[in-house]
């Protein structure tokens, strides 16, 4: 009886699931962009010059003046060599907009100091995170990462 029991269970668990799946569906190229990060986030990075900022802005506060503030900040560090905004939709809200940052430093060593002193600060309420990024995605212009 209690054998009965447990498959009743876990067939009304599975279509409970089931019922939840439905209408959930990604296509190839989302499901495609999943597997890619997936696989990337494995990827040594120790050696790279560029830096990501995540959580340092919301899309409505990209302006003209951040990217000059931006790279004035990150200059305490090292030499800033280029830096690039940019913002990613992950869906249809506004809401799920992403603002990632990419700073460029003249050598590792700047690179390391900047993710030293930035990662885990607060700027604007938002606590920030600083990573290095693969050069080789940023020079392919992959900034999804």
């Amino acid at each position: 009886m209690a054998d009965g029991m447990n498959s009743k269970v876990s067939v009304s668990v599975d279509e409970s699931l089931s019922a939840q799946e439905k209408g959930q569906s990604i296509s190839g190229n989302q499901r495609f962009m999943i597997m890619q990060k997936l696989a990337r986030s494995n990827q040594h990075t120790a050696d790279s010059s560029v830096v990501v900022l995540r959580n340092m802005v919301r899309v409505e506060d990209v302006d003209d003046e951040l990217e000059e503030e931006v790279s004035e900040e990150c200059g305490n560090f090292g030499k800033v060599e280029g830096l690039k905004i940019h913002t990613e939709r992950h869906s249809a809200s506004a809401a799920d907009t992403v603002v990632k940052i990419f700073v460029v430093y003249e050598d590792v060593a700047g690179a390391k100091k900047a993710v030293a002193a930035l990662d885990g600060r607060f700027f604007d309420g938002r606590k920030l995170k600083a990573e290095q990024y693969s050069e080789e995605r940023f020079h392919s212009n992959d900034l999804s990462g």
